[in-house]
């Protein structure tokens, strides 16, 4: 249960959608680790050279494995995890990017040592989560100025864009593989915008057990990817990559990951953002977003004004009157800008008012061109599972609604309806939502993950609204 003091559900008018975990189907292979195997296997994970091992048997929930271990031997743990010394400089680095007085998610926070300790001691608004009861019992005790809940971090029901930072340390590598994807989406969806990510991973593929885990006599449990697939998942959820590290432990090691959300473009004018381009747009999803009749009627009239008016003037000469300019619609954003894909850059979700069914966000959506364009419409929406695939099929954008200009730097949005999967299939798959603009071929992240339903369009959950002009929250501030 969610402690009442808890902050991040306490603004009323914003809400978000519980994500449940489904216990994941573990291969069974049969071999065990050898003796000799287990006794190099550290307190945080696998030999890093331990592609060859295969995983023992494992008949129920592997999560529930690694409860009962941290349950088990929460203060050995921390007596082996290598104290403060081995975050010193990580942390210095959060707080050096990261104002005091921001909020921190601490994912996996154990018994609050030191990670949660440190920012709550240094002003920082902390939330930690965990999965063991005696982890987030001892962490209320050693940490009383954090706030402390125990949850499977796949299935924590979190307001988007909460935090400044969310630290996800030795957390991932206790998770089946197939949740990892769609928490790092979830995830990205948590922070705020330019909000950071500190997260270790693993760094050679591996999955396996302990059998007697810092020899307290319980098993624990790991499944973790390389490096390179989990660079490829934190850049999929939306996130930009900004350094990798190898940290050595004893005979093995991780990656470290600092990665961050992008923040809303600040444009100058006449001058381009700065922003590398592979950061905006994730990849085509096939098929095409067609422009609308009155687009391509937009265009053509452009294109055909450009030879005219030169002709007009000279005829407007010669009878010695004034030239005449006719007016000229701007052609479709995501067509005539070539100084960015897309021209529109989709940047921000905001959060929104829950209701019985379901949840409603405001889609934020800027211009960041040389020059001015239009959309028209409603978005078309998807849902990507984690493996990259459609949940679903994509719902097409429609052309019918005003006709919304964006000069450069301009902003515009729409309202996003995200309605409860579990109410609509019995079997809803995580993901995370993409939005074609009007007019674009390429889908932009939502910044928003959502449980959809297979074989419905749009994943049976999602209902974009028409795009009108403006911020959808004026007072909308980090």
């Amino acid at each position: 249960m969610l402690r009442p003091a808890w902050p991040v559900l306490t603004r009323p008018t914003y809400s978000s959608i519980s994500f449940g975990g489904s216990p994941a189907a573990v291969t069974r292979l049969g071999s065990r680790i050898s003796s000799g195997m287990i006794a190099s296997i550290p307190q945080d994970g696998p030999p890093r050279g331990a592609l060859g091992i295969v995983a023992p048997v494992v008949s129920e929930d592997p999560r529930q494995v690694v409860r009962r271990g941290y349950d088990a031997l929460s203060a050995r743990y921390d007596e082996h995890s290598g104290g403060p010394a081995k975050y010193q400089a990580w942390l210095g680095e959060l707080r050096e990017r990261i104002p005091a007085g921001r909020a921190v998610l601490d994912l996996g926070c154990g018994s609050g040592l030191p990670v949660a300790r440190d920012l709550a001691a240094a002003g920082y608004r902390v939330t930690g989560a965990d999965i063991s009861d005696v982890q987030i019992r001892r962490a209320r005790e050693l940490v009383p100025e954090a706030e402390f809940v125990r949850a499977d971090v796949t299935a924590i029901d979190l307001a988007p864009a909460s935090f400044d930072a969310v630290v996800c340390l030795y957390v991932l590598i206790h998770l089946p593989l197939e949740d990892q994807p769609p928490l790092l989406s979830r995830i990205a969806s948590w922070l705020r915008p330019g909000g950071l990510l500190l997260a270790t991973t693993g760094y050679r593929a591996w999955t396996g057990v302990d059998e007697n885990w810092l020899d307290g006599g319980v098993p624990m449990w790991w499944s973790q990817a390389d490096a390179a697939t989990y660079r490829s998942w934190i850049t999929r959820a939306g996130l930009a990559v900004e350094r990798e590290e190898f940290v050595p432990e004893g005979g093995s090691g991780h990656a470290l990951f600092w990665a961050s959300r992008p923040a809303r473009p600040v444009l100058q004018p006449g001058r381009p953002s700065g922003r590398p381009r592979d950061k905006r747009v994730i990849r085509p999803l096939g098929g095409d977003m067609k422009l609308s009749g009155r687009h391509v009627t937009a265009a053509l009239a452009l294109a055909g004004t450009a030879i005219l008016l030169p002709s007009m003037a000279l005829a407007s000469a010669s009878r010695g009157a004034a030239p005449q300019r006719a007016a000229v619609t701007p052609p479709a954003c995501g067509r005539a800008n070539p100084a960015l894909p897309g021209g529109a850059f989709v940047w921000a979700s905001l959060p929104g008012d829950g209701f019985a069914g379901g949840v409603g966000y405001v889609v934020e959506i800027t211009n960041e061109g040389h020059h001015a364009c239009t959309l028209r419409g409603v978005p078309g929406a998807a849902v990507l599972d984690g493996n990259g695939h459609l949940i679903g099929s994509k719902l097409p954008a429609s052309g019918r609604g005003p006709l919304v200009t964006l000069p450069p730097g301009a902003t515009a949005h729409f309202l996003l309806t995200i309605h409860i999967a579990g109410a609509v299939c019995a079997h809803p798959v995580n993901g995370q939502v993409l939005i074609y603009l009007p007019g674009q071929r390429q889908a932009q992240n939502a910044w928003q993950s959502a449980p959809a339903c297979p074989g419905l369009r749009g994943g049976g959950v999602l209902s974009p609204d028409t795009i009108r002009p403006g911020v959808g929250i004026p007072d909308y501030t980090r």
